[in-house]
């Protein structure tokens, strides 16, 4: 079995999910299951929140410099004047707007082992977002954030008894398709 040295988890922020309270549970229960594989195994490991709702708009400075649709170009990065001055983040606009105002996502790093530079992480993240394998153009989010979704949507009906029969709270569930995602990810 190959054994990865560095993983990178991308989590969608939500509506009600407490950033630096998720993190830290997250990061301990993934040390826990990557030990659990092989003892000492502990990969280096990027933590990103992904914000998909939020209330900017990236518009560009040329008019000449647009797609089709009057957006931003898709790979446009913004990662100063609006992002935090201290912190890890960026404004990527990966996806061609097909109608209306283009939402670029906001990425906020938490925690990085693999000491990423902020040029590297947001090349790949770029590139992700081209390898989504339901859709033949480039997502807004990077993909296994949509996998993550698609398996809480699927999972809909049996996590509402899960949480009704271990009467448990919605950062557990969420951890627990975060692992099923992160495990779907990483399984060959």
């Amino acid at each position: 079995m190959a054994i990865m040295k560095s993983i990178i988890c991308a989590r969608d922020k939500g509506v009600k999910f407490e950033v630096h309270w998720s993190a830290e549970d997250q990061l301990i229960f993934f040390h826990q299951a990557c030990v659990s594989i092989e003892d000492g195994y502990l990969p280096k490991v990027t933590f990103v929140v992904v914000q998909k709702r939020h209330h900017t708009r990236l518009f560009p400075v040329n008019p000449k410099e647009t797609d089709r649709s009057g957006n931003i170009m898709p790979g446009t990065v913004v990662d100063t004047s609006i992002c935090h001055p201290r912190e890890f983040d960026f404004y990527l606009n990966s996806h061609a707007g097909i109608q209306g105002t283009s939402r670029p996502t906001h990425y906020h790093v938490l925690y990085d082992e693999n000491k990423f530079t902020a040029d590297q992480l947001q090349s790949l993240t770029n590139n992700l977002c081209y390898t989504y394998a339901r859709c033949t153009r480039s997502v807004s989010i990077v993909p296994p954030a949509y996998y993550a979704h698609l398996l809480l949507f699927i999972m809909g009906g049996w996590a509402l008894f899960f949480l009704v029969l271990v009467r448990t709270t919605r950062q557990l569930l969420d951890t627990v398709v975060t692992g099923c995602w992160l495990l779907w990810i990483f399984r060959d």
